[in-house]
C-alpha cells in the first residue's frame, strides 16, 4: 500500500484526525488550541482554526468530527479547555442560523448549566462540561453531537439551534470515547471506570451496561450487518491490551436492547479468542440519567 506524508504544520504535535464525509478534506487537533483542515489530495492547508478560551489558556484540542450531514460543513472539536467549538466551513456561524452575532448566547435550555455562545471568529462554543472534552461525535444524520468528558458526563446537544439535550451522568470516572450505531440508536460511552455503556438517543436512556476488564481508552460501531433483525458489532480498546467485540442485536430498538453477549477479546498475545465469561445482559442496568 503506497503512503504519504504530508507536514501541515511545524514544532506541534498532533492529537486527533478526522476525514470529511467525502474524503476530499482531513482535520487534525494539534497540541496547542489549534484545528488544520487540509485537502487530502495535496496536503494543501485550507484553514487554520483558532478559538482560544476567554482565560486566554493554551488548550490542547484531543478529538475533531466532521459532521456527516451538509458535506461536512460543520466540523466539531473537543480540547482541555472544558469546551466544544464547532466551525462552518462554508464561511457562517456554526449555529445554523444567519442571524447569529458574535457573542451572542444561542441557547441554553439544559437540565444543568449549559449555553451556546457565537464567537469573534465565528465559531460556536458549546460550554456546560466542567472538565476536558475527551471525545466528540456526530449521530449519522447529522441531527445530534455528542461530547464526553473528563467530568464523567456525555452530552447531547441538537444541532439545530444548538439547544442542549439530556446530560448523560452514570459512569464513575473519566469518559474517554463515544460513539454513535450506525442507524443512531445508540450512543456507546467508554470509560475508566471499565465499562462501556449504551444509552437510547435521542432520550439518552440508559440501554445497557458492557463491563470491561480495565480502562476504557475508545469505543466503535461496525456498519449494520443484518436489517431483521438489525445486528452490528461494538468494538472498544483498553488498557488492557486487547479489543473486545460484542454482538448488538434488537428487534425493536423502542424497546431495552434485549441482547449484548458476552465480549470476545482480540489480543496480541497468542491470537486466540478470549470469552469475557461476565458477558451482561442488557437489561440489567440499574443507573438513570440525569
Amino acid at each position: 500500500m503506497a503512503s504519504s506524508q504530508v507536514q501541515v504544520w511545524r514544532s506541534v504535535s498532533a492529537s486527533s484526525v478526522g476525514f470529511s464525509p467525502d474524503g476530499r478534506q482531513v482535520a487534525a487537533g494539534l497540541a496547542v488550541d489549534d484545528v488544520v483542515v487540509c485537502d487530502t489530495a495535496t496536503g494543501a492547508q485550507q484553514a487554520l482554526l483558532h478559538a482560544p478560551t476567554a482565560t486566554a489558556t493554551i488548550d490542547r484540542v484531543l478529538s475533531v468530527a466532521f459532521s456527516p450531514a451538509g458535506g461536512g460543513r460543520l466540523l466539531a472539536f473537543g480540547s482541555q479547555g472544558k469546551v466544544v467549538r464547532v466551525w462552518d466551513s462554508s464561511g457562517g456561524s456554526g449555529s445554523n442560523s444567519s442571524s447569529s452575532k458574535p457573542g451572542a448566547t444561542l441557547s441554553s435550555p439544559a437540565p444543568a448549566p449549559a449555553t451556546a455562545t457565537v464567537t469573534q471568529s465565528g465559531a460556536v462554543e458549546l460550554a456546560g462540561h466542567t472538565g476536558a472534552v475527551n471525545c466528540v461525535a456526530f449521530s449519522p444524520d447529522g441531527s445530534m453531537l455528542a461530547s464526553a468528558s473528563a467530568d464523567r458526563s456525555v452530552r447531547l446537544w441538537h444541532v439545530e439551534g444548538w439547544a442542549a439535550g439530556p446530560v448523560l451522568r452514570c459512569h464513575t470516572s473519566d469518559v474517554s470515547s463515544v460513539a454513535f450505531s450506525p442507524d443512531g440508536c445508540l450512543l456507546a460511552s467508554g470509560s475508566h471506570d471499565r465499562s462501556v455503556r449504551l444509552w437510547h438517543t435521542p432520550e439518552g436512556t440508559p440501554a445497557a451496561v458492557l463491563p470491561h476488564p480495565d480502562w476504557v481508552q475508545c469505543v466503535s460501531f461496525s456498519p449494520i450487518r443484518s436489517a431483521s433483525p438489525r445486528s452490528y458489532v461494538l468494538a472498544a480498546g483498553g488498557c488492557d491490551k486487547a479489543v473486545t467485540l460484542w454482538d448488538i442485536r434488537s428487534t425493536a430498538w423502542a424497546a431495552v436492547v434485549p441482547a449484548a453477549r458476552s465480549g470476545r477479546r482480540m489480543t496480541d498475545n497468542d491470537g486466540d479468542d478470549h470469552s469475557n465469561q461476565g458477558g451482561p445482559d442488557a437489561g440489567s442496568s440499574s443507573s438513570s440519567s440525569s
